[in-house]
């Protein structure tokens, strides 16, 4: 097991492990960070990538209606393994939140 403390900025060079079903995935944490952009632009639909950094608030910057946030969550979910409880989701508001919730997820696995 590896502890990972996430109390400042990340390294892009920090690399997690993934299980998905049967398959092993690495990814650097800038990896990670370009995937939830994706999802968040694919998702959302009327916003453009160049819009959208790890900074981005996605309630505040671009007034995310519910669903649209749940299905977003629902893929991040999906997408990463990650077993986050709704505690978890509470405080989280922006896309660098939720790469470090899922690197500190992944690295406790």
């Amino acid at each position: 097991m590896v502890s990972l403390s996430l109390n400042g900025d990340f390294h892009p060079a920090i690399k997690i492990r993934l299980i998905i079903g049967n398959e092993k995935f690495e990814l650097m944490s800038a990896e990670i960070s370009e995937k939830v952009i994706q999802l968040f632009v694919d998702i959302i639909g009327f916003i453009d990538r160049s819009q959208v950094t790890e900074q981005t608030d996605f309630i505040h910057d671009f007034k995310i209606i519910d669903d649209d946030l749940t299905c977003f969550v629902m893929q991040i979910k999906w997408q990463f393994n990650l077993q986050a409880t709704q505690e978890d989701w509470d405080h989280i508001t922006t896309i660098k939140q939720i790469v470090d919730l899922i690197v500190q997820r992944s690295s406790l696995r």
